[in-house]
């Protein structure tokens, strides 16, 4: 079964708010993928020491993207296992999670992804949640830069 796993980024957990990452842009270099992105202090949990009423820009690099699955929040949300076409093939949802960066443990999608060999055993399944967009990751990692 499918388990999200909270990212423990170096500024700490992003708590599972909608409006917690404000996405900036997004560069594609492939195989690599940079979001830029903003988060204010309120959708950060566990760290004391952060400021209150701060913002921090910062970009998550994923190394080795491929596979990506983008939807609009909303339309992302209307998605779920057991829907018909989706029973067996849908994603976590961010609703039932505890953070808007997350690694999809024993993800489904990368099990029915028919993955080169040269990748199998070796990407994750990341899941980014910002402000209006759900982004689901297969990677073989990632990195967080200022």
């Amino acid at each position: 079964m499918e388990k999200s796993l909270p990212i423990k980024t170096p500024i700490g957990v992003f708590e599972n708010y909608r409006d917690g990452i404000i996405l900036k842009s997004i560069e594609w270099k492939h195989p690599q993928m940079i979001f830029y992105c903003n988060i204010s202090s309120h959708a950060i949990k566990n760290d004391k020491n952060i400021k209150l009423n701060k913002e921090y820009n910062f970009k998550i690099i994923f190394e080795d993207v491929i596979s990506l699955f983008y939807a609009e929040y909303d339309t992302y949300e209307a998605i779920y296992p057991g829907r018909k076409g989706l029973k067996k093939y849908g994603y976590a949802k961010s609703k039932v999670s505890e953070s808007i960066f997350e690694m999809i443990e024993n993800s489904n999608y990368i099990k029915v992804l028919p993955v080169r060999n040269e990748y199998a055993g070796k990407v994750n399944h990341y899941c980014l949640t910002t402000y209006d967009d759900v982004f689901n990751i297969i990677a073989k990692s990632y990195k967080i830069e200022p």
